[in-house]
Order: structure tokens, then sequence, then C-alpha cells
């Protein structure tokens, strides 16, 4: 299969109320539909330093968490 062509299902995370219930439904898609699942974030790198700033959203890595645990359960 070319690059890119893959079958997943895919949302956006940002952290927020309406992200976290996206995930949790796309975890439940792609659990039901026996396909990969990817959760998107983006972020832009500030040019500069600003004290306690990351990378990371702790609120988007708690919603991916969350979902993947949800949908695909240990």
């Amino acid at each position: 299969m070319p690059v890119g062509t893959e079958r997943s299902i895919v949302t956006g995370i940002d952290g927020s109320r309406s992200a976290g219930n996206a995930a949790i439904w796309a975890s439940d898609e792609a659990a039901k539909r026996g396909l990969p699942l990817r959760l998107v974030h983006v972020f832009t790198i500030p040019v500069v330093k600003m004290p306690g700033w990351s990378p990371r959203s702790k609120g988007s890595v708690r919603v991916s968490r969350a979902a993947v645990g949800h949908g695909f359960p240990r």
C-alpha cells in the first residue's frame, strides 16, 4: 500500500472537553473497525523562553491517555 493510504481513525486533540469527547468517539470507532487510532496535537514553539512552558500540553497528554485506555483496555 502506498505511503499515506493506510486506513486509520484520526482526531485532533487540544486538551478541551470537546476534543476529549472526540478522542473517546474515535477510540471506540478504531476498536470497532480494527483500525489504528491516530491522535493529532499541534503546538507552536515560542521564540522566547517562557517559564513553565512545555511542548507537551498536560491536558492533551491526559486526554490522549484516557482515550486510548477507553477504547483499548490492557
